[in-house]
């Protein structure tokens, strides 16, 4: 049930901007080796929310906002280069594990009532 609504807002946003490069060579004249390992393990769960016996009225003054924001950007570089006359040798290894879970919430019989401000917040 709603009422009077003016305003009330859930929102939810979610915004991920991963570049992985993985660079590797090599050259020999005599022996020359090289290698590169990325890795990248990436987990996201964003919720706004209100729900179970939800009953929202808002009036006058409004407001009664959920808000969920998740914003991530990871850039990610491993390189390697070998040359050789005699012998070279490289080695690279990157690994990232990125779990978020970014949650604002109200649930558990939920009634809300509102003269202006109730605001339930998450953000990373």
């Amino acid at each position: 049930m709603l009422q009077n609504r003016q305003e009330f807002l859930v929102g939810a946003r979610s915004s991920q901007k991963i570049r992985s490069w993985v660079i590797s060579g090599a050259a020999s004249g005599t022996v020359a080796a090289t290698g590169s390992v990325n890795v990248l393990t990436f987990n996201s769960k964003t919720s706004a929310w209100i729900g179970m016996g939800a009953n929202i009225t808002t009036g006058n003054k409004g407001d009664i906002l959920v808000i969920a924001v998740d914003t991530t950007s990871i850039q990610d570089v491993t390189g390697n280069v070998s040359a050789s006359g005699a012998v070279s040798a490289g080695a690279g290894s990157d690994t990232i594990t990125f779990r978020k879970l970014t949650n604002a919430y109200v649930a558990d019989g939920a009634v809300l009532n509102s003269a202006g401000n109730i605001i339930v917040k998450s953000s990373q």
